[in-house]
């Protein structure tokens, strides 16, 4: 590719463009039964919605995200993130604050989307007489995975309907309508008790042979993922105490991140439990010398961002300090 790029007339794609054309090429030449298309960033100007129509689209909790690019406020991101919708296409959200969801019903008004907001996982586990002394059901931890699947669960069940040309749901009979209920069938709970997601709410023990050091990974990356990321740690200590071992937080974010806010989210929540250490670590990933790695994302970063998380940290700790 870079030697023909030296031949050709036209400027080479940015990587997740060129990400895109190749999937839908490689999923047109397979023949899938079914493609799952997330968004780079927002969606509106996004590269993956050039698709025309769907069978489903979907929007999760919205928060502050690439602000630099969508807007510094929810309801700007919100419309964003609505511009995935396509007429005649149900959309499914989680709740969203009100603001955000007005900008959800304006945008289904002018898409002729079918917008309804998932159901609560207790309405889901209620109607399909799921008590809650059952083993985990959904194989992800974090409570807040339970709002994740409550949307995966409806838009499987708009696609199997679509695929098996079953009646489609009643449509939206107002601005709140929330997806109808179903019971969920065996395969359904299969697949959210086996669902695995590396890297998100993941605890590892005995990794490469470390059997005294048990790993708590997450890529939160915004304000309300972070806290959702902290109190499924406290929630993953509380459950087996470590008794006289330390707590070592590795933190890091790219300058562009909120990083005030993200490790104040994390400090006010930890204080009963607090770190030993706190590391900070450098974005800076070295291209390798074998082409055929995947380097996804190449960041130079100076130590300058390292530093500046330090201090931060350390303010936290002062005003803590001088507050109590």
């Amino acid at each position: 590719l870079e030697e023909s790029q030296a031949e050709s007339e036209y400027r080479f794609p940015s990587y997740f463009k060129f990400l895109t054309v190749m999937a839908f090429k490689t999923f047109q030449e397979e023949n899938v039964d079914c493609s799952i298309v997330e968004v780079g960033i927002g969606g509106r100007s996004d590269t993956t919605n050039v698709l025309p129509s769907a069978v489903v689209t979907a929007i999760t909790t919205l928060d502050l995200d690439h602000v630099e690019i969508l807007g510094d406020t929810l309801p700007l991101i919100a419309r964003e993130k609505a511009g995935i919708m396509k007429k005649g296409v149900p959309m499914i959200s989680t709740p969203q604050g009100p603001e955000q969801h007005e900008v959800l019903v304006q945008s289904a008004k002018e898409s002729g989307a079918l917008l309804y907001t998932a159901q609560t996982w207790r309405a889901i586990r209620k109607h399909s007489n799921l008590k809650a002394s059952d083993p985990r059901i959904v194989g992800l931890a974090g409570s807040y995975q339970l709002l994740n699947a409550s949307v995966a669960i409806a838009l499987a069940h708009v696609w199997i309907q679509n695929k098996l040309k079953l009646p489609p749901s009643p449509p939206p009979e107002s601005s709140t309508a929330l997806y109808p209920l179903f019971e969920l069938p065996a395969p359904y709970l299969e697949g959210l008790q086996t669902c695995c997601w590396p890297g998100r709410a993941q605890k590892l023990v005995g990794y490469r042979g470390l059997s005294n050091i048990t790993f708590l990974l997450d890529g939160a990356h915004t304000p309300a993922s972070l806290l959702a990321s902290t109190e499924w740690y406290l929630a993953t200590v509380a459950e087996d105490p470590p008794e006289n071992q330390e707590r070592i937080l590795c933190f890091n974010c790219k300058t562009s991140k909120p990083s005030k806010t993200l490790l104040n989210n994390i400090f006010s929540r930890t204080q009963g439990t607090p770190y030993s250490s706190v590391l900070f670590t450098a974005s800076k990933v070295r291209r390798a010398r074998d082409h055929s790695n995947d380097i996804t994302n190449i960041i130079n970063e100076e130590t300058s961002q390292q530093k500046a998380l330090d201090t931060q940290w350390h303010d936290l700790h002062r005003a803590d300090s001088v507050s109590s």
